[in-house]
């Protein structure tokens, strides 16, 4: 087993018990996608800054521009001020002799709510850069965590009831659709439901069709449905034009585990094949097996926003695509 992993599973996690606490911890402050670094400032222009950058902002997957995983700022601890306390996202670095085994801690609403800090500790810059290495999946990991909770907590109190209640009645399934999205498109099997402004187009196009056997689950197979669907539903703004994805970018897949379902992920960019008007984006899919109507169900997001920075929007339809469950 990996050293790695025997450092992260003595990862201390502290949650408040006292209501009377929570109800008194400010708000926390901050832009979604944002890491404020506890770390000196010599510290932060050397090799340990080095290395924790390369983490911390390595590109956001499938988008069409460079972005990265987070935003990252520094201050050293003796301006670590107790306005910055409220910091959505902390990261703080400790660094002395004193620490006989190199350890991370995470702690949740500590000064404000919602709040992760995550804190690495090792007795020198060297073992602080090896442990923030061998683990940067798992912190990286927490924060993703902790910015998809948060927009998932938003979802829950603002909800389009009518239109959550119509994907249940037609596609079986639960999916929490924020308030301000309108359903486009409702025919057997397949569902589109947008939120469209000037600036900015997020969309979730939903569609279903039965189970043959496990090579449904092929990605190559699910982008031959995915064009075949966006192909015949998802028409573009020039008469014959149509939703297709993007061949000559990366499209990734993965399997995991969602809502105790096996689901396929794929991640890529899309167009629009019109020779005319330039569109495209980055899309998300879901795809999981409905055991019980033997069907298979996608759930695809995709954003539009011309020129603007894409990660925050797809991180928002991703926090939708993660509530989906079969019902």
């Amino acid at each position: 087993m990996k050293k790695a992993f025997l450092i992260f599973t003595s990862i201390l996690i502290l949650f408040s018990c006292n209501d009377e606490r929570l109800n008194t911890v400010p708000q926390s402050t901050g832009t979604p996608g944002h890491i404020l670094l506890i770390l000196s400032s010599a510290k932060w222009k050397g090799n340990t800054g080095d290395e924790i950058r390369k983490v911390i902002k390595q590109n956001f997957p499938g988008l069409p521009q460079d972005e990265p995983l987070f935003n990252l700022s520094c201050v050293p601890d003796e301006s670590f001020s107790k306005l910055l306390h409220r910091t959505r996202n902390v990261l703080q670095t400790r660094i002395s002799v004193n620490v006989k085994k190199p350890k991370i801690n995470v702690r949740y609403d500590l000064w404000s709510k919602p709040q992760v800090v995550v804190t690495v500790e090792a007795k020198n810059d060297k073992e602080l850069v090896k442990v923030f290495q061998e683990n940067s999946k798992e912190i990286i990991s927490i924060f993703e965590k902790a910015e998809e909770d948060r927009l998932k907590e938003t979802y829950s109190k603002l909800q389009e009831t009518k239109v959550i209640n119509k994907i249940k009645e037609k596609q079986h399934i639960s999916l929490i659709i924020p308030k301000g999205y309108k359903l486009d498109v409702d025919t057997t099997g397949f569902m589109w439901i947008s939120r469209e402004t000037p600036r900015l187009a997020q969309a979730f196009v939903i569609w279903s069709y039965t189970y043959r056997d496990t090579s449904d689950l092929n990605p190559e197979n699910l982008l031959l449905k995915q064009d075949s669907v966006t192909r015949m539903y998802v028409p573009g703004p020039e008469v014959g034009s149509y939703m297709i994805s993007e061949q000559r970018a990366p499209i990734t897949s993965k399997t995991f585990d969602l809502n105790n379902q096996y689901a396929v992920e794929m991640r890529g960019l899309w167009h629009v094949n019109s020779k005319t008007v330039f569109m495209g984006g980055p899309f998300v899919s879901y795809t999981v097996i409905d055991k019980k109507r033997n069907r298979v169900v996608t759930v695809y997001g995709y954003v539009f926003a011309g020129n603007q920075d894409k990660r925050n929007y797809v991180r928002q339809v991703e926090a939708v695509l993660k509530t989906l469950k079969i019902l």
